[in-house]
């Protein structure tokens, strides 16, 4: 697994109910670059839902701020402009003043990706309603283009249009075309459409922009990236610079790297028809749990992400982060996830044994969806592999591992040795070399141990996992590999996935113990 010392990152506004974006912005934004996840809550694309949502605006844009992204792009185009010319700059202000950090929106993009094709006569298909297009109708028309011809879909539901199938996108998009438009811009953030754009293009012989495309080349520019991606039309491929052509998109199964998107090669491409979603509850700061779970999945199960503030690993923090527990699993259910994961070793074991079942049940009960949390799947991995006794390396401070061994050994496991870097600050985690923890695992082994833990979600580990473990003969457990490993299993969805330590290769299949217990009872 490639890892790399990411340099930069994109902090994306999405709405709750949004099951496309994340797949599609993964695939377009090169490695090196990292996406991380806020939500606001959203599920009808009407006016009342447009305004409500940026009720949230600046708290969702501090938590992206804890994990140091370099932009935020609130990447909904319908919210963005449903007030006319200048609510977006209004929107951008309250964006950068509540984070310190850039911002834009899709509607902004918009405008200033047809300004640089210099397209000024555009033609508009459109996912939602005639009242919404007419909203926005107005919005660019305001900014000096002419809208030639539009069209609607008809979708209220936000669900509902990501469910879509990306054929409407392009079957609308010929529809509207005519030869005076310059351009073809299809709006609507939950419209899978990625896949069709560059046979649109082909067939039309204009440019053609979707509400993510344009958002992608949008933070890409605000970046300072240089090279166009290809494959997902003409403006990333030939507006982003011509120093290099760079691949879109994760290595392995995740996306393909293509001149053009074949028919054919659609179910390669992160449209979202996907049979799985696993919805991630990660902490504000956490800067790695999103790009290595989007490294390990498979391309047809997709992440969705939502935030629970917490900068510092304490005793207090780990404590309060679960005060947005029920509002944050509520946002995930929008999405439809199958199964929501708290993907955070100290605060699901701050209270010890039986505390980790307490928050599950308010996940559960709050989202309608199976949940699960890091300590859970800590456990269950420790029972499936048969493993009695352990050793403990982390980059916090002891006081938190201690925390960690007590709940290991209340369900019934000795905790032979452990180790902490003693590290506060959850940013710096997450800038440590994945090194660091492998150093740390072969330091803290020893012989009579029959697995070590790496624990922790925000530091390197899924690079290092299959490397640790062959060189010291046993298990190699990380928090993100057992949260996956969880929600996999939970799924139901995959028998297994190599390349990441013996728990992801051998032991995806068979009935999860959680189920076991509960037949038990």
């Amino acid at each position: 697994m490639p890892h790399i010392r990411r340099t930069q990152r994109v902090g994306l506004l999405t709405p709750s109910s949004n099951t496309t974006q994340e797949p599609e912005f993964v695939a377009m934004l090169p490695r090196e670059i990292t996406l991380h996840t806020g939500r606001l809550s959203f599920t009808n694309i009407d006016a009342d839902t447009m305004l409500r949502c940026v009720e949230e605006l600046e708290r969702e844009s501090r938590k992206l701020a804890d994990a140091e992204v370099g932009v935020i792009i609130l990447a909904a185009t319908a919210p963005s402009l449903t007030l006319g010319r200048g609510y977006d700059r209004e929107l951008i202000e309250r964006m950068e003043a509540a984070s310190g950090r850039p911002a834009t929106t899709a509607s902004t993009a918009f405008i200033d990706a047809l300004t640089a094709l210099g397209a000024r006569r555009i033609a508009m298909a459109a996912p939602w309603s005639e009242a919404m297009n007419r909203t926005a109708v107005s919005f660019f028309e305001s900014n000096g283009l002419e809208v030639v011809h539009h069209e609607v879909m008809g979708y209220v539901s936000n669900i509902e249009l990501g469910r879509a199938d990306p054929e409407t996108a392009y079957e609308l998009g010929r529809k509207v075309d005519r030869p005076q438009a310059d351009a073809i811009i299809l709006p609507g953030g939950n419209w899978p459409a990625l896949s069709i754009v560059e046979r649109l293009e082909r067939d039309t012989g204009k440019p053609v922009l979707t509400n993510n495309t344009v958002s992608v080349w949008a933070v890409l520019r605000m970046l300072q990236h240089h090279g166009g991606i290809t494959g997902c039309g003409r403006l990333l491929d030939e507006h982003l610079g011509r120093e290099a052509q760079l691949p879109r998109g994760r290595v392995g199964t995740r996306a393909h790297a293509v001149e053009s998107v074949a028919p054919e090669l659609r179910g390669n491409m992160p449209h979202t028809h996907s049979t799985h979603r696993i919805g991630l509850l990660t902490p504000s700061s956490n800067t790695t749990q999103e790009p290595e779970f989007a490294e390990v999945l498979p391309h047809d199960v997709t992440l969705h992400t939502g935030r629970l503030g917490l900068r510092t690993i304490d005793a207090d923090s780990t404590e309060r982060i679960v005060e947005e527990l029920e509002q944050e699993s509520r946002k995930l259910a929008d999405a439809e996830v199958g199964v929501i994961v708290l993907s955070a070793t100290a605060p699901s074991s701050r209270k010890g044994k039986g505390y980790d079942r307490e928050l599950i049940r308010r996940m559960s009960e709050a989202s309608g969806r199976p949940a699960t949390t890091a300590a859970t799947a800590l456990i269950e991995a420790l029972t499936v592999l048969g493993a009695r006794r352990i050793v403990i390396a982390a980059p916090w401070t002891t006081e938190v591992n201690l925390i960690i061994a007590s709940f290991i050994e209340a369900h019934g496991f000795e905790v032979l040795h452990q180790e902490a870097r003693g590290l506060i600050s959850n940013t710096e985690v997450g800038r440590l070399d994945p090194q660091v923890p492998c150093e740390m695992g072969r330091g803290v082994n020893r012989p009579e141990a029959d697995a070590v833990l790496l624990a922790c979600g925000n530091w390197w580990t899924m690079s290092i996992v299959e490397q640790l473990e062959q060189e010291i003969g046993k298990p190699v457990l990380s928090t993100n590999g057992v949260s996956l490993w969880a929600a996999l299993r939970i799924l139901r969805s995959h028998d297994s996935i190599p390349g990441y330590g013996t728990l992801l290769r051998d032991h995806l299949v068979g009935e999860t113990v959680s189920r076991r217990r509960q037949s038990a009872v």
